[in-house]
């Protein structure tokens, strides 16, 4: 009775299932215990010593490991904050020469738009290294002129005639003017394909607006 009030109850349940109930039984499991431990092999001092020295190492590589993890972890969370970063002053970028290539277009009797492709903030939430990667976001120009009643579409060499495409161009140009420190801009054959009123007035654009 006093084993059980010194010896705490998840020890003696394990001592009750493990230790036979009987005296003789008892010595015949320490006998049985002790020639299995004359059977075993003997150890030298520097086996020892490599063992020791092995968990010594292998302790050593957890650390390694472990400093390594919080260290990518660190990496991973700057790497997606500066993408973050980097995305909203494009996105930023991109809105104000939307702005300022519609208003122009509409000024030109015509309407465009410049959209970010790839522009989803959720999936850069979603992706570990912090967003899209800066090849796979492309801009596309989105143009429809007063001679269509179709909705917007892409500018392409396909779709387009040559004179729209350089309209296009011109404008363009005139949005990315007031965003860019540049001093001036030289375009061969600007008014290349264009009808002598289209061209006039390109022109009076970039002298006046």
């Amino acid at each position: 009775m006093q084993l059980s009030r010194t010896i705490p109850k998840d020890i003696k349940r394990q001592f009750d299932e493990y230790t036979p109930p009987t005296a003789s039984e008892v010595e015949a499991l320490l006998k049985t215990t002790l020639d299995d431990l004359h059977v075993l092999p003997v150890v030298s001092d520097a086996q020892k010593k490599s063992v020791l020295e092995t968990t010594d190492k292998l302790n050593q590589c957890e650390e390694e490991v472990e400093e390594l993890s919080e260290r990518k972890t660190r990496l991973e969370s700057d790497s997606w904050e500066k993408n973050r970063k980097l995305t909203q002053r494009v996105q930023k970028l991109v809105r104000d020469i939307d702005q300022k290539f519609s208003s122009l277009m509409e000024a030109f009797g015509n309407a465009g738009e410049v959209q970010l492709e790839g522009d989803r903030m959720e999936e850069e939430q979603e992706e570990a290294a912090g967003g899209k990667r800066g090849s796979e976001y492309k801009l596309n120009i989105m143009v429809r002129f007063a001679n269509s009643t179709a909705s917007l579409q892409k500018l392409s060499g396909s779709v387009q005639s040559g004179g729209e495409k350089s309209v296009v161009t011109a404008l363009y140009m005139m949005a990315l003017q007031e965003l860019t420190k540049v001093p001036f801009r030289v375009v061969d054959e600007i008014n290349q394909g264009k009808a002598y009123k289209i061209s006039k007035r390109v022109s009076f654009f970039f002298f006046f607006f």
